[in-house]
């Protein structure tokens, strides 16, 4: 039974991506519908969720996603990242 209840969440999250909707509205209904459908207690899911989101390791990978993404954006306005995968392309033959 978790397995369907899981499978409904995911599918929430697939078809309100499907309407172009913003991750946030889908990760929010997601989230609303974990606590609805697995019986949880709103106030500790809200306590759970403000301590993951304002937890160290939750700050680093945020952290760490902003480094790659700016990395990859200086990399792209001096071409060097189309370079990168042609170099790589040349080096597997793929």
């Amino acid at each position: 039974m978790a397995l369907v209840k899981l499978l409904i969440v995911f599918a929430l999250i697939v078809v309100i991506l499907k309407f172009k909707l913003p991750l946030y509205a889908a990760m929010g209904a997601a989230i609303v519908s974990t606590i609805v459908l697995y019986q949880l207690p709103f106030v500790g899911s809200l306590e759970t969720l403000l301590h993951a989101t304002i937890a160290k390791d939750t700050i680093e990978v945020v952290v760490v996603l902003y480094i790659i993404t700016y990395l990859q954006r200086m990399l792209e306005r001096r071409s060097l990242l189309v370079r990168a995968q042609r170099s790589l392309s040349g080096i597997f033959n793929n």
